[in-house]
């Protein structure tokens, strides 16, 4: 791995990886990766396997964590005085996001369950003769009585005046 033939220098590892120097060298100071080596004059060698670090991060990310979030779990899991015990606290932590995830999936099941209804719903108002605008129309509209999408509801309500908007 320390082969200095297989070593990028952090333009090409951050072209390698479609991240900017600048981006590397603020993970490097989060402590989220760092080079492998440094030349004599100070440039970081990277190579391409730490490009894993990156997309372990993306992922990370992806769950919601923060780089902060990130740089703490990274570090709970490597001040654990023995291997078991970093993965036991590593567990703990991918527990919470998972419990974390599955509730996010349940509530886009839901949204898509209402969108789709409303989209059905929708397609019926394609043959809607009323020639007035939509706020008017929908807020009289018997159709719209019939469904429960807060999706439709919650546009066709009439709109309240207040004192402020005047």
């Amino acid at each position: 791995m320390n082969d200095q033939d297989s070593m990028m220098k952090i333009s090409a590892f951050a072209a390698f990886t479609q991240r900017s120097p600048r981006a590397l060298r603020h993970y490097e100071e989060l402590g989220l990766i760092s080079p492998l080596q440094r030349t004599e004059g100070g440039f970081r060698l990277y190579h391409a396997e730490q490009a894993l670090r990156l997309e372990y991060i993306d992922n990370l990310q992806a769950l919601g964590c923060s780089l902060s979030d990130i740089q703490q779990l990274i570090a709970s899991w490597s001040s654990q005085p023995t291997a078991h015990q970093g993965m036991r606290a590593l567990e703990t932590s991918y527990q919470g996001k998972l419990i974390e995830v599955r509730s996010a999936i349940d509530k886009l099941r839901a949204v898509e369950s209402e969108l789709a209804e409303s989209v059905e719903f929708l397609r019926g108002c394609r043959d809607c003769t009323n020639d007035t605008s939509p706020v008017e129309a929908c807020a009289q509209c018997d159709r719209a009585e019939e469904h429960d999408s807060t999706l439709i509801k919650g546009i066709s309500e009439p709109l309240i005046e207040t004192s402020l908007s005047k």
